[in-house]
Protein backbone atom coordinates (compact mmCIF):
# COMPACT_ATOMS: atom_id res chain seq x y z
CA UNK A 1 0.00 0.00 0.00
CA UNK A 2 3.04 2.29 -0.27
CA UNK A 3 1.65 4.05 -3.36
CA UNK A 4 -1.74 4.66 -1.72
CA UNK A 5 -2.34 8.32 -0.89
CA UNK A 6 -3.59 8.74 2.70
CA UNK A 7 -6.47 11.08 1.92
CA UNK A 8 -10.21 10.73 1.47
CA UNK A 9 -9.65 10.87 -2.30
CA UNK A 10 -6.68 8.53 -2.37
CA UNK A 11 -6.11 5.61 -4.73
CA UNK A 12 -3.44 3.04 -5.43
CA UNK A 13 -1.35 4.57 -8.22
CA UNK A 14 0.36 1.26 -9.04
CA UNK A 15 -2.99 -0.36 -9.87
CA UNK A 16 -3.94 2.14 -12.60
CA UNK A 17 -2.32 0.09 -15.35
CA UNK A 18 -1.80 1.32 -18.92
CA UNK A 19 -3.62 4.00 -20.83
CA UNK A 20 -5.83 2.06 -23.32
CA UNK A 21 -5.14 4.62 -26.05
CA UNK A 22 -1.42 5.38 -25.67
CA UNK A 23 -0.40 2.01 -24.11
CA UNK A 24 1.77 4.00 -21.66
CA UNK A 25 1.34 4.29 -17.88
CA UNK A 26 -2.05 5.87 -17.16
CA UNK A 27 -1.79 9.31 -15.55
CA UNK A 28 -5.24 10.78 -14.80
CA UNK A 29 -6.04 14.25 -16.15
CA UNK A 30 -7.74 16.94 -14.07
CA UNK A 31 -11.06 16.03 -15.71
CA UNK A 32 -10.62 12.34 -14.88
CA UNK A 33 -9.66 13.17 -11.27
CA UNK A 34 -12.75 15.38 -10.96
CA UNK A 35 -14.93 12.52 -12.21
CA UNK A 36 -13.19 10.16 -9.76
CA UNK A 37 -13.95 12.50 -6.83
CA UNK A 38 -17.59 12.79 -7.87
CA UNK A 39 -17.94 9.00 -8.09
CA UNK A 40 -16.21 8.50 -4.73
CA UNK A 41 -18.41 11.18 -3.11
CA UNK A 42 -21.53 9.43 -4.39
CA UNK A 43 -20.21 6.12 -3.09
CA UNK A 44 -19.53 7.69 0.34
CA UNK A 45 -23.06 9.10 0.45
CA UNK A 46 -24.61 5.81 -0.62
CA UNK A 47 -22.63 3.87 1.99
CA UNK A 48 -23.67 6.23 4.78
CA UNK A 49 -27.31 5.98 3.68
CA UNK A 50 -27.16 2.16 3.74
CA UNK A 51 -25.50 2.26 7.18
CA UNK A 52 -28.18 4.67 8.43
CA UNK A 53 -31.04 2.43 7.21
CA UNK A 54 -29.48 -0.71 8.69
CA UNK A 55 -28.78 1.16 11.93
CA UNK A 56 -32.40 2.24 12.24
CA UNK A 57 -33.62 -1.29 11.54
CA UNK A 58 -31.21 -2.71 14.14
CA UNK A 59 -32.36 -0.10 16.70
CA UNK A 60 -36.00 -0.98 15.97
CA UNK A 61 -35.32 -4.71 16.41
CA UNK A 62 -33.50 -4.19 19.72
CA UNK A 63 -36.28 -1.92 21.00
CA UNK A 64 -38.96 -4.50 20.17
CA UNK A 65 -36.95 -7.29 21.82
CA UNK A 66 -36.15 -5.34 25.02
CA UNK A 67 -39.44 -3.52 25.56
CA UNK A 68 -42.15 -6.00 24.37
CA UNK A 69 -42.99 -9.57 25.30
CA UNK A 70 -44.05 -10.21 21.69
CA UNK A 71 -40.62 -9.18 20.43
CA UNK A 72 -38.84 -11.33 22.96
CA UNK A 73 -40.98 -14.37 22.08
CA UNK A 74 -40.95 -14.15 18.28
CA UNK A 75 -37.83 -12.23 17.32
CA UNK A 76 -35.42 -13.46 20.00
CA UNK A 77 -36.69 -17.00 20.65
CA UNK A 78 -38.54 -18.28 17.56
CA UNK A 79 -36.94 -16.33 14.68
CA UNK A 80 -33.43 -15.80 16.05
CA UNK A 81 -31.70 -17.61 13.11
CA UNK A 82 -33.46 -15.33 10.61
CA UNK A 83 -32.54 -12.22 12.61
CA UNK A 84 -28.89 -13.34 12.89
CA UNK A 85 -28.81 -13.99 9.12
CA UNK A 86 -30.19 -10.51 8.48
CA UNK A 87 -27.66 -8.87 10.78
CA UNK A 88 -24.70 -10.78 9.32
CA UNK A 89 -25.89 -9.96 5.79
CA UNK A 90 -26.10 -6.28 6.69
CA UNK A 91 -22.55 -6.37 8.07
CA UNK A 92 -21.23 -8.07 4.91
CA UNK A 93 -22.95 -5.51 2.66
CA UNK A 94 -21.51 -2.62 4.66
CA UNK A 95 -18.01 -4.16 4.55
CA UNK A 96 -18.33 -4.65 0.78
CA UNK A 97 -19.34 -1.00 0.30
CA UNK A 98 -16.43 0.19 2.42
CA UNK A 99 -14.06 -1.99 0.39
CA UNK A 100 -15.54 -0.54 -2.83
CA UNK A 101 -14.76 2.99 -1.61
CA UNK A 102 -11.07 2.14 -1.12
CA UNK A 103 -10.88 0.08 -4.34
CA UNK A 104 -12.29 2.87 -6.51
CA UNK A 105 -9.69 4.48 -8.77
CA UNK A 106 -9.64 7.00 -11.62
CA UNK A 107 -10.68 5.67 -15.02
CA UNK A 108 -9.79 6.76 -18.52
CA UNK A 109 -12.25 8.97 -20.38
CA UNK A 110 -11.85 7.78 -23.96
CA UNK A 111 -11.41 10.51 -26.52
CA UNK A 112 -13.63 8.74 -29.02
CA UNK A 113 -16.50 6.31 -28.95
CA UNK A 114 -15.91 2.87 -30.44
CA UNK A 115 -18.59 2.12 -33.04
CA UNK A 116 -20.79 -0.95 -32.63
CA UNK A 117 -20.30 -3.27 -35.63
CA UNK A 118 -23.15 -3.73 -38.10
CA UNK A 119 -23.94 -7.40 -38.73
CA UNK A 120 -25.23 -9.01 -41.94
CA UNK A 121 -28.99 -8.84 -42.56
CA UNK A 122 -30.98 -10.67 -39.86
CA UNK A 123 -27.88 -11.69 -37.95
CA UNK A 124 -27.41 -11.03 -34.22
CA UNK A 125 -24.54 -9.32 -32.45
CA UNK A 126 -22.97 -11.27 -29.57
CA UNK A 127 -20.05 -10.64 -27.25
CA UNK A 128 -16.97 -12.79 -27.70
CA UNK A 129 -16.17 -14.92 -24.65
CA UNK A 130 -12.87 -14.40 -22.79
CA UNK A 131 -11.78 -17.93 -23.73
CA UNK A 132 -12.33 -17.24 -27.46
CA UNK A 133 -10.44 -13.94 -27.23
CA UNK A 134 -7.53 -15.67 -25.52
CA UNK A 135 -7.25 -18.43 -28.11
CA UNK A 136 -7.67 -16.14 -31.12
CA UNK A 137 -4.79 -14.03 -29.84
CA UNK A 138 -2.62 -17.02 -28.92
CA UNK A 139 -3.22 -18.55 -32.35
CA UNK A 140 -1.83 -15.38 -33.94
CA UNK A 141 1.20 -15.16 -31.65
CA UNK A 142 2.21 -18.77 -31.01
CA UNK A 143 2.67 -22.17 -32.49
CA UNK A 144 0.35 -24.53 -30.67
CA UNK A 145 1.72 -26.80 -28.02
CA UNK A 146 0.21 -29.41 -25.73
CA UNK A 147 1.01 -27.06 -22.82
CA UNK A 148 -0.93 -24.30 -24.63
CA UNK A 149 1.63 -21.66 -23.63
CA UNK A 150 3.74 -22.66 -26.64
CA UNK A 151 7.18 -21.51 -27.68
CA UNK A 152 9.30 -23.72 -25.43
CA UNK A 153 13.02 -23.58 -26.03
CA UNK A 154 14.65 -26.65 -27.50
CA UNK A 155 11.46 -28.11 -28.99
CA UNK A 156 11.86 -28.80 -32.70
CA UNK A 157 9.70 -26.60 -34.89
CA UNK A 158 8.62 -24.17 -32.15
CA UNK A 159 9.74 -20.57 -32.04
CA UNK A 160 11.00 -19.02 -28.83
CA UNK A 161 10.22 -15.51 -30.08
CA UNK A 162 6.86 -14.33 -28.75
CA UNK A 163 7.09 -11.06 -30.69
CA UNK A 164 6.46 -12.81 -34.02
CA UNK A 165 2.98 -13.06 -35.53
CA UNK A 166 2.49 -16.31 -37.40
CA UNK A 167 -0.61 -15.53 -39.49
CA UNK A 168 -0.66 -11.77 -39.97
CA UNK A 169 2.15 -9.25 -40.08
CA UNK A 170 3.22 -7.49 -36.91
CA UNK A 171 1.57 -4.19 -37.86
CA UNK A 172 -1.80 -5.94 -38.18
CA UNK A 173 -1.17 -7.92 -35.01
CA UNK A 174 -0.87 -4.76 -32.91
CA UNK A 175 -4.54 -4.04 -33.72
CA UNK A 176 -5.82 -7.49 -32.73
CA UNK A 177 -5.07 -8.16 -29.07
CA UNK A 178 -7.05 -9.78 -26.26
CA UNK A 179 -8.38 -6.43 -25.06
CA UNK A 180 -8.86 -4.67 -28.42
CA UNK A 181 -12.23 -3.61 -29.79
CA UNK A 182 -11.69 -5.96 -32.75
CA UNK A 183 -12.40 -8.96 -30.49
CA UNK A 184 -15.37 -7.58 -28.57
CA UNK A 185 -18.17 -8.77 -30.86
CA UNK A 186 -19.14 -11.45 -33.35
CA UNK A 187 -22.19 -11.92 -35.57
CA UNK A 188 -24.28 -15.08 -35.85
CA UNK A 189 -27.46 -15.85 -37.87
CA UNK A 190 -30.70 -15.22 -35.97
CA UNK A 191 -32.17 -18.66 -35.24
CA UNK A 192 -35.72 -17.26 -35.45
CA UNK A 193 -35.05 -16.28 -39.07
CA UNK A 194 -32.61 -18.89 -40.40
CA UNK A 195 -33.25 -21.79 -38.03
CA UNK A 196 -30.61 -23.94 -36.38
CA UNK A 197 -27.20 -24.53 -38.03
CA UNK A 198 -28.44 -27.89 -39.36
CA UNK A 199 -31.34 -26.10 -41.10
CA UNK A 200 -28.91 -23.65 -42.73
CA UNK A 201 -26.68 -26.57 -43.74
CA UNK A 202 -29.55 -28.40 -45.47
CA UNK A 203 -30.82 -25.25 -47.19
CA UNK A 204 -27.41 -24.23 -48.51
CA UNK A 205 -26.38 -27.67 -49.68
CA UNK A 206 -29.72 -28.22 -51.41
CA UNK A 207 -28.92 -25.20 -53.58
CA UNK A 208 -25.59 -26.70 -54.63
CA UNK A 209 -26.40 -30.39 -54.77
CA UNK A 210 -26.35 -30.41 -58.59
CA UNK A 211 -23.15 -28.39 -58.96
CA UNK A 212 -20.86 -31.44 -58.80
CA UNK A 213 -18.47 -29.32 -56.76
CA UNK A 214 -18.15 -30.62 -53.23
CA UNK A 215 -16.27 -27.51 -52.10
CA UNK A 216 -19.32 -25.34 -52.87
CA UNK A 217 -21.20 -27.01 -50.00
CA UNK A 218 -21.04 -26.19 -46.32
CA UNK A 219 -19.36 -28.63 -43.98
CA UNK A 220 -20.47 -29.05 -40.36
CA UNK A 221 -18.51 -29.53 -37.17
CA UNK A 222 -19.41 -29.09 -33.50
CA UNK A 223 -16.97 -27.97 -30.82
CA UNK A 224 -17.81 -29.89 -27.66
CA UNK A 225 -15.75 -27.51 -25.52
CA UNK A 226 -18.00 -24.48 -26.08
CA UNK A 227 -20.98 -26.07 -27.94
CA UNK A 228 -20.41 -23.86 -30.99
CA UNK A 229 -21.71 -25.36 -34.22
CA UNK A 230 -19.70 -24.28 -37.26
CA UNK A 231 -20.68 -24.25 -40.92
CA UNK A 232 -17.64 -23.74 -43.13
CA UNK A 233 -16.28 -24.06 -46.66
CA UNK A 234 -12.86 -25.31 -47.70
CA UNK A 235 -10.58 -24.22 -50.50
CA UNK A 236 -10.63 -25.77 -53.96
CA UNK A 237 -7.84 -26.28 -56.51
CA UNK A 238 -4.51 -28.04 -56.11
CA UNK A 239 -3.05 -25.45 -53.77
CA UNK A 240 -6.33 -24.99 -51.85
CA UNK A 241 -6.25 -21.23 -52.49
CA UNK A 242 -9.61 -20.85 -54.25
CA UNK A 243 -13.16 -20.86 -52.92
CA UNK A 244 -16.34 -21.61 -54.86
CA UNK A 245 -18.69 -18.66 -54.37
CA UNK A 246 -22.45 -18.80 -53.81
CA UNK A 247 -23.06 -18.37 -57.55
CA UNK A 248 -20.73 -21.23 -58.55
CA UNK A 249 -17.67 -19.20 -59.56
CA UNK A 250 -14.23 -20.41 -58.62
CA UNK A 251 -12.44 -17.38 -57.24
CA UNK A 252 -8.84 -17.13 -56.01
CA UNK A 253 -8.91 -16.19 -52.33
CA UNK A 254 -7.13 -13.01 -51.32
CA UNK A 255 -4.30 -13.23 -48.81
CA UNK A 256 -6.40 -11.24 -46.34
CA UNK A 257 -9.33 -13.68 -46.56
CA UNK A 258 -6.99 -16.61 -45.93
CA UNK A 259 -5.56 -14.79 -42.92
CA UNK A 260 -9.06 -14.10 -41.60
CA UNK A 261 -10.09 -17.75 -42.08
CA UNK A 262 -7.23 -18.91 -39.85
CA UNK A 263 -7.84 -16.24 -37.19
CA UNK A 264 -11.61 -16.87 -37.00
CA UNK A 265 -11.14 -20.67 -37.01
CA UNK A 266 -8.27 -20.58 -34.50
CA UNK A 267 -6.04 -22.84 -36.59
CA UNK A 268 -2.97 -22.49 -38.76
CA UNK A 269 -2.76 -23.54 -42.39
CA UNK A 270 0.74 -24.79 -41.71
CA UNK A 271 1.97 -25.97 -38.34
CA UNK A 272 5.60 -26.94 -37.98
CA UNK A 273 5.51 -30.29 -36.30
CA UNK A 274 7.70 -30.68 -33.22
CA UNK A 275 9.07 -33.97 -31.95
CA UNK A 276 6.82 -36.80 -30.78
CA UNK A 277 7.31 -35.93 -27.12
CA UNK A 278 5.56 -32.60 -27.51
CA UNK A 279 2.99 -32.59 -30.31
CA UNK A 280 1.08 -29.60 -31.58
CA UNK A 281 -2.53 -29.50 -30.37
CA UNK A 282 -5.22 -27.28 -31.91
CA UNK A 283 -6.75 -24.63 -29.63
CA UNK A 284 -9.88 -26.02 -27.98
CA UNK A 285 -12.09 -22.95 -28.65
CA UNK A 286 -11.72 -23.17 -32.42
CA UNK A 287 -12.74 -25.18 -35.43
CA UNK A 288 -10.45 -28.13 -34.66
CA UNK A 289 -10.77 -28.46 -30.90
CA UNK A 290 -7.85 -30.37 -29.31
CA UNK A 291 -7.03 -32.23 -32.55
CA UNK A 292 -3.47 -33.50 -32.86
CA UNK A 293 -2.19 -31.93 -36.08
CA UNK A 294 -0.19 -35.07 -36.84
CA UNK A 295 -3.48 -36.90 -37.40
CA UNK A 296 -4.77 -37.79 -40.86
CA UNK A 297 -7.08 -35.52 -42.82
CA UNK A 298 -5.26 -32.20 -42.37
CA UNK A 299 -8.31 -30.30 -43.55
CA UNK A 300 -6.86 -27.04 -42.18
CA UNK A 301 -4.50 -27.01 -45.18
CA UNK A 302 -7.55 -26.12 -47.31
CA UNK A 303 -8.12 -22.81 -45.47
CA UNK A 304 -11.54 -23.70 -43.98
CA UNK A 305 -13.64 -20.53 -43.75
CA UNK A 306 -16.41 -20.34 -41.11
CA UNK A 307 -19.59 -18.96 -42.69
CA UNK A 308 -22.08 -18.87 -39.79
CA UNK A 309 -19.96 -16.82 -37.40
CA UNK A 310 -18.27 -13.55 -38.34
CA UNK A 311 -15.90 -11.28 -36.42
CA UNK A 312 -16.60 -7.86 -38.00
CA UNK A 313 -13.88 -6.12 -35.98
CA UNK A 314 -11.21 -8.50 -37.29
CA UNK A 315 -12.46 -7.99 -40.85
CA UNK A 316 -12.21 -4.21 -40.37
CA UNK A 317 -8.62 -4.46 -39.14
CA UNK A 318 -7.62 -6.69 -42.06
CA UNK A 319 -9.21 -4.42 -44.69
CA UNK A 320 -6.29 -2.94 -46.61
CA UNK A 321 -8.08 0.03 -48.20
CA UNK A 322 -10.45 0.84 -45.31
CA UNK A 323 -13.43 -0.18 -47.42
CA UNK A 324 -15.58 -3.30 -47.68
CA UNK A 325 -13.53 -5.38 -50.11
CA UNK A 326 -12.67 -8.17 -47.68
CA UNK A 327 -16.18 -8.30 -46.21
CA UNK A 328 -17.62 -8.44 -49.75
CA UNK A 329 -15.31 -11.32 -50.62
CA UNK A 330 -16.39 -13.25 -47.51
CA UNK A 331 -20.07 -12.56 -48.21
CA UNK A 332 -19.79 -13.83 -51.77
CA UNK A 333 -18.04 -17.05 -50.74
CA UNK A 334 -20.53 -17.76 -47.95
CA UNK A 335 -23.68 -16.45 -49.68
CA UNK A 336 -24.42 -13.83 -47.02
CA UNK A 337 -26.73 -10.85 -47.51
CA UNK A 338 -25.10 -7.78 -45.95
CA UNK A 339 -26.89 -4.58 -46.95
CA UNK A 340 -24.41 -2.32 -45.19
CA UNK A 341 -21.65 -3.22 -47.67
CA UNK A 342 -20.81 -1.44 -50.91
CA UNK A 343 -19.64 -4.29 -53.12
CA UNK A 344 -20.00 -2.69 -56.55
CA UNK A 345 -16.90 -1.96 -58.56
CA UNK A 346 -16.75 1.74 -59.39
CA UNK A 347 -15.67 1.87 -63.02
CA UNK A 348 -14.64 5.04 -64.89
CA UNK A 349 -18.15 5.59 -66.25
CA UNK A 350 -19.61 5.41 -62.73
CA UNK A 351 -16.96 7.74 -61.35
CA UNK A 352 -17.73 10.34 -64.04
CA UNK A 353 -21.29 10.60 -62.72
CA UNK A 354 -20.14 11.50 -59.22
Amino acid sequence: MGSYSDTAWGYDEESLGLDPETKLKFVPTDKELKLFKEEKTNLYKGTWMVCFIYGLSALALLSVVFFTDWGKTYIYEKFLPAVVTYVLGAILIILYLVFSIFALKPRKILSKLEPIPICPDYWKLEQVTPAEKKHIYKNIKEYNNINSTGCTAGTAGLSTNNSISYIINNDEATKITEDSQALEYKCKPDKFVFGEPNDILKMNNYLYKNSDKAESEFKYIKNNENNNEYLYKVGDNKDNTKYITYDGEVKPASDQLKKYAQIAGMYKNSWKEPDEANKNIAFNQGLYSNIDINSTGREWEKYPLICNQIYPGILDELEQDKGDKLKCELSKVCGISWSKLDCYEKNDEYKSLL
